[in-house]
């Protein structure tokens, strides 16, 4: 019976089982192309993205604090040398304020610093305002003087510098004078990145707040509020210093 079909019509029906045995060969070849498109996509995406998708997970947190006992307030010694020419004078006493810098993420910080924004003082109607011609700059890391630290890794921490004062009779000698403050009494130092020509890193006896801002290149920044009194007490006039810190 299909021999008394037309020839062209017998090819015909001979011809489509190739016909969609290629049609279910390109239907999978080109989902297999769709999905390695897809794949590839992604992982291009990944790769550009894993900094900031790691970082929804791991990140790190800068938190600060300061305590009233060594080693963060602290008697220690300071070698001081001759401003103007350098010759070494002597290794006298002093008292370091520092403030302990803790990560306590779960991923290392990068290029931590510490920003000294604002200092404010106590006046007679127990109003703190600001004082204008202090300039604003950062603090430098105890022991090493850095001004940005590389890292501080996941549950370490490092102390940064508020500043350091010498007796009061060595207050002169230290390069601490400040105009319109008398002899023998103490001034704070603050350990700031450079000591400006204004000579607003010196801080005279009064109550004071000085406020900080502690970031990393990786880690959102927090400020902190720390009181601070700077007075001489005792017969000696022994210098005396006291801090704490609060959030801001």
């Amino acid at each position: 019976m299909e021999n008394d079909r037309p020839a062209s019509h017998r090819r015909f029906l001979h011809a489509a089982p190739m016909n969609d045995t290629i049609t279910v060969y390109t239907f999978w070849l080109m989902l297999f192309t769709g999905i390695l498109a897809v794949a590839t996509f992604l992982a291009v995406l990944v790769a550009l993205l894993k900094d900031e998708l790691v970082s929804i997970w791991r990140k790190p947190s800068l938190t600060v604090r300061i305590s009233l006992a060594p080693p963060d307030c602290h008697k220690t010694e300071i070698a001081v040398s001759n401003a103007q020419t350098g010759e070494f004078v002597g290794v006298w006493p002093c008292y370091y304020l520092r403030i302990w810098v803790e990560n306590t993420g779960n991923a290392r910080a990068k290029y931590v610093e510490v920003f000294a924004r604002r200092l404010l003082r106590k006046h007679a109607d127990d109003q703190f305002k600001e004082e204008p011609q202090f300039l604003p700059i950062n603090l430098k890391w105890s022991h090493t003087g850095e001004v940005i630290l590389p890292g501080i890794s996941s549950k370490m921490g490092r102390f940064c510098d508020i500043g350091h004062m010498v007796s009061p009779d060595k207050t002169v000698a230290a390069g601490h004078a400040i105009r319109g403050v008398a002899a023998g009494q103490t001034v704070l130092c603050l350990d700031l990145q450079v000591a400006p020509n204004t000579r607003t890193h010196l801080v005279s006896p009064g109550i004071y707040r000085l406020q900080i801002r502690v970031a990393a290149a990786n880690s959102r920044p927090v400020d902190h509020m720390i009181p601070m009194r700077c007075h001489s007490v005792g017969p000696a006039h022994e210098n005396t210093g006291a801090a704490t810190t609060k959030h801001y």
